[in-house]
């Protein structure tokens, strides 16, 4: 994953005729004021994203100089919500306002429905996300700076147009805690792709709050590399199509929509958009004998990170938060019929505030639809008729474009009780303009692919039959030969409860299981769901690294610890310009799990050495793993799938 964070253009829709500007006891009389808002877990609509900012443009603290990082829903606690028929009986927008000219982040805490600031908090010492005018800020400062101009004449760039500036947050703590951001330099030069094309070691640094350059490196003198395109229209030929393939249906849908509920083949679950996680899925349950069983409370990326693995000074800062330092959501693009989903979804749009806390409607950002998943299970026997049936999956996701990087993220649901978490990789590779290094592949003249790691933390607030519920950790060990075992074949599953809030590191047949320990299934176990987890690799970086020290999270496979409504984000709440986590590993406290509510985090690493065959454009990437019910069914759930082919 590149940490390049490019100009994002795309079709937003404006809302109403918003302005070119860009607790206390809950109120049960208040429920109707609530325009188009069905739950308490429902994202802020147009209306109560305008009234946010109405509402903190009209008070005394504000000021011309600020912006809007996020505004987003303040979530419920999650008692209250658990404790209420879900009804909105108050909404809250929680706005990061950051003070330009002081250098000052604040959070505002704004009742929707009284038109009440209800906290208005100054964080001195931290830094918000970066806006999206930051990126644009930037590239207009940098082309404007005349030492930048000379260096990049220097290196064959004379018409500003051929230029284009990637913009990175800085990577690190900055001195006088100053708001910096980081433009590296690609040339395009008639090449459509300005990614194949790196002006190396040409990088400027931006304080975006005074809006100066504070300084211009030229480091390197690699020849600008000559480019590779991937548009359809500026290739010389393609191969013969295959025949149409092309899937429908004719009844509809099999799910039910009602707001942000959706419902299917015995599952029911609630979805969110956040301008930070993006997709996010809300008390997740499963009909069974009548009743829906609660699974998840909330499920979410809590991160999404990379680091680079060339030490040149250029590329050693290098690593980036995408989730914490950029708003994954608010990066999210508009999803392409027949293209990023099937033609028959059904599609949801986005509706996200701006840099001066105006709505705007991102169209298609959530698509959802029903796939074809080949088998679910079958028998043939000679003493019965074969016994088959197809699976039907729903799908739900969304897609971010980062930089240079793509990600689609998705969940999968499955009528065997399973859920699958998986995750895209798309994009551009990062590339570096170099002779061969042993620290990246060469993927064309003069173009070296850098090695890099990607790292990504899912937060997982199980609530298995309830919110009380115990974790335990199973790991396969095999028996020595001996009496018990003369054939050397045997091995077990241990199980192991995990007492206390901790980490733990990856291992061969590790699995980690969340159970009910107050319910008891017909064989006298308690009924529980697993993580089965995908392929994952540990962090490559050294223990004394900057990576290591701002990724917390991704220290160990899995965190455990007891859910608190304040402990979201796996990086910690202020990432920008942080020398280290603020969440993960922070949020272990040796608080004591059994039978608590408890909160499973889990870490994909991936280690990316590039191949030549994915430039200009890599083929997906595909990473991801499984809750699959363990016990909290007595025998498979998908016996009752009826067989949709004639016999």
């Amino acid at each position: 994953m590149s940490v390049f964070i490019s100009v994002l253009t795309f079709a937003v829709v404006p809302l109403g005729c918003a302005s070119k500007d860009r607790g206390p006891a809950r109120q049960a009389d208040a429920r109707q004021q609530v325009d188009g808002a069905r739950h308490l877990l429902d994202p802020l609509t147009q209306e109560e994203l305008e009234t946010a900012a109405a509402v903190i443009r009209s008070d005394s603290r504000w000021n011309q100089n600020m912006g809007f990082s996020l505004v987003t829903l303040n979530e419920p606690p999650k008692s209250f919500v658990l404790g209420s028929d879900g009804a909105p009986v108050r909404r809250e927008a929680l706005a990061i306002v950051i003070d330009k000219a002081a250098n000052l982040t604040s959070e505002v805490v704004v009742d929707v429905l009284t038109r009440a600031i209800l906290r208005w908090q100054a964080k001195p010492g931290v830094q918000a996300n970066y806006l999206l005018e930051d990126y644009t800020v930037a590239e207009e400062l940098v082309k404007a700076d005349p030492r930048w101009r000379a260096l990049a004449a220097q290196r064959g760039i004379r018409d500003l147009d051929n230029a284009h500036i990637d913009v990175w947050g800085y990577g690190g703590t900055t001195p006088n805690g100053a708001r910096l951001i980081r433009g590296l330099t690609f040339a395009r030069d008639g090449v459509r792709n300005a990614y194949s094309r790196p002006v190396e070691g040409l990088v400027a640094i931006v304080n975006l709050n005074t809006r100066q350059v504070v300084s211009v490196e030229n480091t390197g003198n690699a020849l600008i590399p000559p480019g590779a395109e991937y548009s359809k229209e500026l290739l010389p030929s393609f191969r013969e199509p295959p025949k149409p393939l092309d899937i429908s249906q004719p009844e509809g849908p099999s799910f039910v929509v009602d707001g942000h509920l959706v419902k299917w083949q015995k599952w029911q679950f609630r979805w969110g958009f956040l301008p930070r996680e993006g997709l996010v899925l809300y008390q997740v349950g499963y009909e069974d004998a009548g009743r829906v069983r609660p699974i998840l409370y909330k499920a979410s990326v809590a991160e999404a990170a990379a680091m680079y693995a060339d030490p040149d000074p250029n590329w050693s800062w290098r690593n980036a938060l995408d989730v914490g330092e950029y708003n994954m959501g608010v990066l999210s693009t508009s999803l392409v019929p027949g293209k990023d989903v099937p033609r028959h979804s059904t599609f949801f749009d986005a509706v996200l505030a701006g840099d001066d806390g105006q709505p705007y409607t991102l169209p298609q950002a959530v698509a959802l639809y029903e796939m074809d998943d080949g088998l679910l299970w079958k028998h043939v026997s000679e003493d019965a008729p074969a016994e088959i049936r197809r699976a039907r999956s729903l799908v739900i996701l969304y897609s971010a474009v980062v930089g240079n990087y793509d990600y689609v993220f998705q969940w999968i649901f499955r009528q065997d009780g399973t859920l699958e978490a998986r995750v895209f990789l798309s994009g551009i590779l990062l590339a570096k303009g170099s002779e061969p290094t042993r620290y990246g592949t060469t993927v064309a003249p003069g173009t070296v692919a850098i090695h890099h790691e990607h790292m990504l933390s899912y937060r997982l607030d199980l609530d298995v039959d309830g919110p009380s519920n115990s974790i335990f950790e199973t790991h396969v060990r095999a028996l020595p030969t001996g009496p018990d075992n003369p054939r050397g074949n045997a091995f077990v599953a241990e199980k192991t409860l995990m007492a206390v809030e901790e980490g733990r590191d990856r291992s061969h047949g590790r699995q980690w299981r969340v159970v009910n320990p107050n319910e008891t299934n017909s064989l006298g176990e308690h009924p529980g769901f697993v993580l089965l987890p995908g392929m994952s690799d540990d962090l490559i970086a050294q223990p004394d690294s900057s990576v290591r020290s701002r990724t917390g999270f991704a220290h160990k496979a899995v965190w455990l610890t007891r859910q608190r409504d304040e402990e979201l984000y796996a990086s910690g709440t202020y990432t920008v310009q942080s020398s280290e986590s603020t969440g993960l590993p922070g949020y272990v406290n040796g608080e004591p799990l059994e039978n608590s509510d408890v909160v499973l985090w889990y870490t994909l690493n991936h280690v990316h050495i590039p191949r030549p065959e994915e430039w200009p454009v890599m083929p997906r990437a595909s990473l991801g793993f499984t809750l699959a019910p363990f016990g909290f069914f007595t025998q498979n759930p998908a016996l009752d799938v009826p067989d949709t082919e004639p016999q």
